[in-house]
């Protein structure tokens, strides 16, 4: 029975696991799905009652991002409701299949990878 994984991230996953695992070690499939587990968006509540502020959790580092329309706008240069109906939900609330799709939207959009994570400071992706 021969397996089709449409899924490239998956692919690449099982493609690590393969290539990396040897007894003894952690395999690198596991690390890879807690690493894509733990992104996400935190979301507070803007100062004055409006606005909702996103700050991105990824690779162990936080990332202010800002207002939520002044990012998307200004820094994914595309309106909201675009991202909402490319992730498929506009229920992004922490916790929620949304939140985490919204994460990984915003990684790859920005094209951020675990190693150039490491050398930006955590206020650089922001709209303000």
């Amino acid at each position: 029975m021969e397996l089709s994984i449409k899924n490239p991230v998956i692919v690449n996953m099982f493609l690590r696991f393969d290539k990396n695992h040897s007894a003894g070690s952690s395999p690198a499939l596991f690390t890879n799905f807690k690493l894509i587990n733990n992104m996400r968006v935190i979301i507070t509540q803007g100062e004055y009652g409006f606005g909702r502020n996103w700050t991105l959790e990824y690779n162990r580092k936080q990332f202010f991002l800002g207002q939520d329309v002044k990012f998307c706008n200004r820094v994914l240069n595309t309106p909201p409701s675009y991202v909402a109906s490319y992730i498929g939900t506009n229920v992004i609330d922490e916790g929620t299949i949304g939140n985490k799709k919204l994460a990984k939207f915003i990684v790859k959009e920005l094209g951020l990878t675990r190693q150039n994570v490491k050398q930006l400071n955590t206020w650089e992706l922001c709209a303000q």
